[in-house]
């Protein structure tokens, strides 16, 4: 009769926690703005919530400009990215980043 109910429990938890990451999503998106520096050269700014730590926001703009150079069928090459805590609370991130082509692996021949 317990096991179930813990099933049950379990199943919702989990749903619970899958819509809650793509609300987080979402708001990472909204709060994420790139702009162009040079013809192949980018800058991701993302600010978020308080209850977010600098490393998780910085992370988190690396993610974005991953997938952002994604959709132009490239991978993201890091520049440079800095962190800090805003006087509100808020963590801010900035990456400096490009957008390159994928190389194949060399072969063992």
């Amino acid at each position: 009769m317990r096991l179930p109910v813990l099933l049950c429990l379990c199943t919702l938890a989990l749903a619970g926690c899958s819509s809650l990451t793509d609300s987080l999503n979402e708001s990472v998106r909204e709060r994420a703005k790139v702009q162009t520096i040079d013809q192949n050269l980018f800058l991701v700014e993302m600010t978020l919530p308080a209850h977010h730590t600098t490393l998780a926001t910085r992370e988190a703009a690396y993610e974005h400009a991953r997938q952002w150079c994604e959709k132009k069928n490239q991978g993201a090459q890091y520049l440079e990215g800095v962190s800090k805590r805003l006087e509100d609370g808020r963590a801010q991130a900035k990456v400096v980043f490009r957008c390159v082509h994928f190389m194949r692996a060399p072969s063992e021949d």
